[in-house]
């Protein structure tokens, strides 16, 4: 009984906490332990939301900063270079975070 009973308290919890949006958790089972797979597989998931997440905020990040350096533009003595480069590197983030998020199919809201 320990052997399913543990895991499936395991499985609870840490789904709950998938739930809460903590996805920083990893399932240890016991070498007895039933449901190894399927712990093998929230782990996955978790390490794979995690390095997406990661990257959708490197990018969100990075367009937050060249809109900060837009912003503090001298207008006056801003080149349309300058402002042209600005612009094509936001839009290169941008569309490096609509890759991102079409990896993932949702469900309608």
């Amino acid at each position: 009984t320990h052997r399913i009973a543990g895991p499936l308290y395991r499985f609870e919890r840490n789904l709950a906490n998938m739930a809460e949006g903590d996805l920083s958790e990893t399932i240890h089972l016991r070498e007895k332990d039933d449901g190894k797979d399927l712990a093998q597989k929230i782990n996955n998931f978790n390490k794979m939301m995690s390095s997406k997440l990661s990257e959708i905020d490197r990018n969100a990040e990075a367009i937050n900063n060249l809109l900060n350096q837009y912003e503090n533009l001298d207008s006056a003595h801003i080149s349309p270079e300058d402002a042209t480069s600005i612009c094509l590197a936001i839009r290169n983030h941008n569309e490096k975070l609509r890759l991102q998020l079409k990896f993932f199919t949702l469900s309608n809201e």
